[in-house]
């Protein structure tokens, strides 16, 4: 059993605990990842707890997220720990347990005795599969708004503003085209927007281009 499973790090800093430290010569999947919406660093541990947290990202119902602990303890007949929790806008928080179902027998059975039920969601890598448009489009929009997020925007704003200030609506490529922008800027504030729902696209359904319209507005 894997010790390490997800923790929270101060902003600025590698994280490093000393329980992770003495994984590292080991095959430990480790996922290293900024996130917009709670502005600070986690470590994940697995593919599935990491996908999983890009669609929390993407997801305009939740407020913030965060790991359940540091350590993954032994698993008794009689207890599994979630090991993500989410608070939606409305205040109502949702434990998550990853597992996959894929050839693991002997790793589903440990969830034999979780069931789904209100404030309880079992995310498979099954699922995640299911949304690996959506997945590919936030962990590109979570990069993009990482590296803007000591700078200001402002300039950015008012050109963005102006620019679909009559139609609501501009291509992508047209805003990264526009004069007097900074591109990396001007597509953080895009992902910006579209995590904070002041703009829409449908991320699940198609893959963000160039050609991609984005429309405007509270939705």
């Amino acid at each position: 059993m894997q010790r390490v499973r997800a923790f929270e790090s101060a902003e600025g800093a590698t994280p490093s605990p000393l329980s992770v430290r003495k994984l590292v010569g080991k095959k430990v999947d480790l996922w290293y990842m900024r996130s917009p919406k709670n502005g600070c660093r986690f470590v994940l541990s697995g593919e599935p707890l990491y996908l999983l947290a890009i669609t929390l990202e993407a997801d305009l119902q939740v407020r913030s997220y965060s790991p359940c602990g540091t350590t993954d303890n032994a698993v008794t007949a009689d207890k599994v720990e979630p090991q993500l929790s989410s608070q939606s806008v409305d205040g109502v928080i949702t434990n998550y347990y990853t597992v996959r179902l894929r050839g693991s027998k002997a790793r589903r059975s440990k969830f034999e005795n979780v069931a789904e039920k209100d404030g309880i969601r079992i995310v498979t890598d099954e699922w995640l599969s299911e949304q690996r448009i959506l997945i590919d489009n936030w962990i590109f929009l979570c990069a993009a708004m990482n590296r803007v997020w000591r700078l200001h925007l402002f300039g950015e704003v008012d050109v963005l503003t102006a620019a679909v200030s009559k139609t609501r609506s501009c291509s992508l490529g047209e805003l990264l085209a526009l004069p007097q922008i900074d591109k990396g800027k001007m597509l953080g504030l895009v992902a910006s927007m579209l995590q904070k729902g002041t703009a829409s696209f449908d991320t699940a359904g198609e893959p963000l281009t160039r050609n991609s319209v984005i429309r405007f507005g509270e939705q």
